[in-house]
């Protein structure tokens, strides 16, 4: 029963959509400075499955996959992470729309 729990710890559950593949995701806000902000997407995964806590990586990797598809609502294609992902498995990011 361990070995399968921490099987799947390690996997990130969230799909990108089809729409949402072309959103970049950026490190910085500097690196967006001549793009149009379109807004704020926030997005929540669980961050434990009962007692035992998600890998850091697979919850930030479920975290971008939620916000690339949030960005698209948005007419957005690039994301831009505004801090750390929280204990509770939350991160916010800025929405922007770049020129091609």
């Amino acid at each position: 029963m361990g070995l399968v729990v921490i099987g799947l710890t390690g996997c990130a559950f969230v799909q990108v959509d089809e729409d949402a593949r072309a959103v970049e995701v950026r490190k910085t806000e500097e690196e967006v400075a001549d793009c149009v902000r379109k807004g704020t997407v926030s997005a929540s995964t669980k961050a434990n499955v009962g007692f035992i806590a998600r890998g850091e990586t697979t919850v930030a990797v479920e975290l971008e996959r939620l916000a690339r598809n949030r960005a698209v609502n948005l007419g957005a294609d690039v994301i831009v992470p505004l801090g750390p992902v929280t204990a509770e498995g939350e991160r916010e990011y800025s929405a922007w729309s770049c020129p091609q």
